[in-house]
C-alpha cells in the first residue's frame, strides 16, 4: 500500500507496544494508517466512536491506500486535529504525531452534557470558544465555563431593556446562527438563492431536453413520494420508486400506521428535547392528519387523495425543500451543505409539476390524460374513476400550486428579514468591540 500523503512511499507494518496489532506506517512522513478494529486496541473504543466520519467531511486529493477512493477530511470532535478517513474501508489516516495529539486531547478533555439536546460532549478548555455540540450544534461556551462547570443563568432583564433590545442574541444561538461565520454573505444567499433557482428551473423547463431531465430525474421522484406519503398517512402500505408507486392492497393495514405513528412520535420527542415549539407543532399536526386520514375517511376517498397527491403533495414537498434553505443552521442542512441540493431539487420539481397546470388553463391538451408506460395517468383516474371534471382537476392543482408559492413567499420574506437582523446585529457587535 502507498502512503496517501507521500503518494510514492510504501507503508510498512509496525508493531505497537502492549497491544496485539500492527499498524501501517510511512517511514518518510511518519504518518499512520489503521482501521477501526486496530485503533480500538490503540486508542480505545470511546475514541474510535468519535472518529466516525461525519456526513459533512470534505473530500481530499489523498487516496485510500486500500481501495483508492478519495479520503475525506474532518476534525476530531472538540479539537483542531484534522484527520482523513475512508468511508468504504472504515479506516483513518493520521499525519505525524496526530495519534499522540488525540491521546493528549482525551487526557485534557472535559466531559459535559449539552443542556439543549442532552448529548454527551467533550471539549478542551483552551478551545471552548469555538466548540459546538456534536448533535445540535449549539456553542458550548454559552452554557459552560472553561473548567466544565455550568454557567449561572443570566440575570433577569428589565422591561425597558427588553424593549430596547429585540432579542437578537437569544434568537442567534437558539436558531444556530453562531455557526454562520459571514452573516452578510448569508443574507445575500437568502436574498438571491430561491429566485435564482426558480429562474434556472424555468429556463430548463422551456427546453425539451431540460424539461425531460426535470420530469424524469427530479420531478417524478418527488411526485411518487407524494403518492406514497398520502398512502402511508391513510393507512396503506406503498413503496415509491423513481417512476411508479407500488401499493400491495386495496385495504388498510395495521403495520404501516403503527410504524408511521412511531416514527412521528420519535420526531415529536426529538423536537421536545431540542425545545423546538415549531418542531413540536409541525409534528403534532402530522400526527393529527394521520389520525384523520387513517380513521375518519373512507377507503374510496383515501384512494382519490392518494391519486391526487402525486402532483398535489409533490408540490408541497418541493416547496418544503426550497423553504428548508432558511432553517436548520445547527444541523447538517447548513453545516453539511445539504440545503443547496434541497433547494435545487425543490425548485426543479415544483416548476416541472406547476407548469403543467398553468399551461393547461389555456390548452386542455396539456393535461396528462390517458396512459403512460402502460398505466392510467392520475388525471385519467381522477376524471374517469372519481368523477372530476377537467376544470375541477386543473383548478385544484393550479390553486394548490398558488398556495405553495404564497407559503414560499411568506417563508422567503421572514427568512430574509431574519438574515438581515442577524447581519445588522453582527455589524453592531463589531462596532462595539474596543480597539486593541
Amino acid at each position: 500500500m502507498k502512503c496517501p500523503a507521500c503518494k510514492n512511499q510504501d507503508l510498512r507494518q509496525v508493531a505497537v507496544k502492549g497491544v496485539p496489532v500492527k499498524l501501517s506506517h510511512c517511514t518518510h512522513c511518519k504518518g499512520i494508517w489503521a482501521d477501526k478494529e486496530q485503533l480500538a486496541w490503540v486508542l480505545g473504543k470511546k475514541v474510535v466512536r468519535k472518529l466516525a466520519i461525519p456526513l459533512y467531511a470534505t473530500p481530499t486529493s489523498r487516496a485510500c491506500p486500500n481501495c483508492g477512493q478519495p479520503l475525506s477530511s474532518y476534525l476530531y470532535p472538540g479539537t483542531e486535529i484534522e484527520v482523513d478517513g475512508c468511508v468504504a474501508c472504515d479506516a483513518v489516516w493520521f499525519d505525524s504525531r496526530e495519534i499522540n495529539a488525540i491521546k493528549q486531547a482525551e487526557r485534557d478533555s472535559i466531559q459535559v452534557t449539552c443542556p439543549r439536546c442532552q448529548r454527551e460532549n467533550s471539549f478542551i478548555a483552551k478551545e471552548l470558544a469555538h466548540t459546538s455540540c456534536t448533535s445540535c450544534g449549539v456553542l458550548l461556551k454559552n452554557f459552560f465555563a472553561a473548567n466544565g462547570q455550568p454557567l449561572p443563568p443570566p440575570p433577569p432583564r428589565s422591561p425597558q431593556t427588553d424593549e430596547e433590545e429585540t432579542g437578537e442574541e437569544e434568537e442567534s444561538w437558539e436558531e444556530g446562527w453562531e455557526n454562520v461565520r459571514d452573516r452578510k454573505r448569508e443574507y445575500l444567499y437568502c436574498l438571491y438563492t430561491i429566485p435564482a433557482m426558480l429562474f434556472i428551473a424555468l429556463l430548463f423547463n422551456l427546453s425539451d431536453t431540460g424539461s425531460w431531465i426535470q420530469r424524469v430525474w427530479l420531478g417524478m421522484p418527488i411526485h411518487e413520494l407524494g403518492h406514497a406519503l398520502m398512502a402511508w398517512f391513510s393507512g396503506f402500505f406503498a413503496i415509491p420508486t423513481v417512476w411508479v408507486t407500488v401499493t400491495f392492497s386495496d385495504s388498510r393495514g395495521v403495520i404501516t400506521p403503527l410504524l408511521l405513528g412511531a416514527g412521528l412520535g420519535y420526531l415529536f420527542y426529538f423536537a421536545y428535547r431540542l425545545q423546538s415549539r415549531p418542531g413540536m407543532l409541525f409534528v403534532g399536526t402530522l400526527l393529527l392528519l394521520q389520525l384523520i386520514f387513517t380513521l375518519l375517511i373512507s377507503i374510496d376517498t383515501a384512494q382519490m387523495l392518494i391519486t391526487f397527491a402525486g402532483d398535489g403533495v409533490g408540490m408541497i414537498l418541493a416547496t418544503l425543500l426550497m423553504a428548508s434553505f432558511y432553517y436548520g443552521k445547527y444541523t447538517n442542512l447548513y453545516r453539511g451543505h445539504l440545503r443547496w441540493g434541497f433547494v435545487a431539487i425543490g425548485a426543479a420539481a415544483f416548476v416541472d409539476m406547476y407548469s403543467v397546470w398553468v399551461s393547461a388553463l389555456s390548452d386542455l391538451s396539456n393535461v396528462p390524460y390517458g396512459t403512460t408506460g402502460g398505466r392510467y395517468t392520475d388525471s385519467y383516474k381522477l376524471i374517469e374513476h372519481h368523477g372530476w371534471s377537467f376544470d375541477e382537476l386543473i383548478n385544484r392543482y393550479f390553486w394548490l400550486g398558488n398556495l405553495c408559492l404564497l407559503g414560499l413567499a411568506f417563508v422567503y420574506y421572514f427568512g430574509l428579514q431574519k438574515a438581515k437582523r442577524m447581519m445588522e446585529t453582527e455589524a453592531k457587535d463589531h462596532r462595539a468591540e474596543p480597539a486593541l
